[in-house]
């Protein structure tokens, strides 16, 4: 099925069937500029950043998307292959080289130190609640406190959150 309205292909000019060109054109078009660039530009002016974003200049994608599809995902090994050989000779090896990494934020690093205070309140207020075992909460928290390295930053980033609402709620009543 086509879930791209009428204006939609109007907009994106798909003058083509080859899927990756189409996906390109309607992750370009539709979902960068939307939403990630929108969502970039919110977060980083409440901060005070000025973020410049890298390869999204006109003439940049317009190059990019006359690259045949075959060759953007042609060949073995590390990703963005064509923007590695691009950048070949004018990057250090050990930016062209190093492995692609996706981008999170870092909960590891927040939750235990630039907010350690509102993140043991929040602990303390989750371990009264009735259903969870307090002992197993403060457990994993100071686990994850003593070696970040081998305990995921999802359980107690939950238990946190949580034990926030449980604070927000109780004091609300």
């Amino acid at each position: 099925p086509d879930y791209l309205t009428a204006e939609a292909h109007a907009a994106l000019d798909l003058d083509t069937h080859d899927p990756f060109v189409v996906v390109s054109r309607v992750e370009t078009c539709l979902y960068m500029g939307n939403t990630l660039l929108r969502d970039t530009d919110v977060n980083s002016m409440a901060n005070s950043l000025e973020v410049r974003v890298p390869f999204v200049a006109r003439p940049m994608l317009e190059l990019a998307g006359r690259i045949p599809s075959q060759l953007h995902g042609a060949g073995r090994g590390p990703g963005k292959r064509l923007l590695r050989r691009a950048g070949a000779g004018i990057l250090p090896s050990h930016v062209v080289d190093r492995a692609k990494t996706g981008f999170t934020l870092p909960v590891n690093d927040w939750l235990p130190v630039e907010l350690r205070d509102s993140s043991e309140a929040a602990i303390a207020a989750v371990s009264t609640v009735p259903f969870l075992d307090a002992a197993a909460v403060r457990t994993l928290w100071r686990k994850f406190v003593a070696d970040r390295g081998h305990t995921h930053w999802m359980k107690p980033l939950l238990l946190v959150t949580l034990g926030d609402y449980v604070s927000r709620t109780a004091a609300a009543t």
